[in-house]
Parts: structure tokens; sequence; C-alpha cells
């Protein structure tokens, strides 16, 4: 059984959405522990985009400014934060992404490195299924 399905196996799971680097990188690291100190079951955690169609005004605001900011906030990044989170709770956290970060990262490279990293999922709303 999967850690994704492990955290829903006796409940409805609570799942935060955080933008990775609103409003620094060190503090969505901070946040992500203090998620799941506060009972989270998964963090879903977004990787800013320039342009978040999926998302409401909210959200979309949240990416500006972490895309603002002097920080990195790239796939690598946010998977090195995964990996260092790893190392202190095993509980699951998955991205939300564009589809076009995954092919300018590319395909294959993503999820080599995803599963490297230790994430445990990536939601991808702009992905159409042909």
């Amino acid at each position: 059984m999967s850690v994704l399905s492990r955290a829903f196996e006796k409940h409805c799971a609570f799942i935060p959405y955080l933008t990775f680097g609103d409003p620094t990188v060190a503090f969505t690291s901070e946040l992500i522990l203090r998620c799941f100190d506060a009972g989270a079951d998964i963090v879903e955690l977004g990787i800013p985009f320039s342009d978040p169609i999926a998302d409401g005004p909210v959200i979309q605001e949240s990416h500006y400014r972490a895309l603002r900011n002097k920080d990195d906030v790239s796939l690598m990044a946010a998977l090195k934060v995964v990996s260092d989170t790893k190392k202190k709770v095993s509980k699951p956290i998955v991205f939300m992404a564009s589809s076009n970060l995954v092919l300018q990262y590319g395909i294959e490279r993503f999820f080599e490195d995803a599963a490297q990293h230790g994430l445990d999922g990536i939601v991808i709303p702009d992905l159409s299924v042909a």
C-alpha cells in the first residue's frame, strides 16, 4: 500500500495547499513541517508558474509573489525541500504543477528525480489526456 493510500485509509485526509516560495523557500520549508505537526495528512505544494490558469485569484497572486522574490522556486529547488523534509517526516508530499514546467524539465528526468527525492505524487491540472 502506498503512503498516499495509507493517508486515506481510516478517514478523510486533511491536505493543506502551500505555494512553494511564498513568501520565501525557508518559510515554506518550515510551514510544511508545521502543517504536519498540526495534523495534516498530506501537504500539496504548488509550484509557481507565470500563468497559473487552473487556479483562482488567491493562488495566482501567491504564485506571482513567489516568482518575484529572490529565492529559487524551480522544480529542482522544490524537490530538494521535499528531500530535506522527508528526513524529518514520513507523511506524503505532492506537487501541483503546470504541465509546461514538467515538459521543460524533461518528463523522464522529472519523474526519476521526483522518485529519488521522495515526492509522493503530482497533480497536473492543465494536462489534457487525448
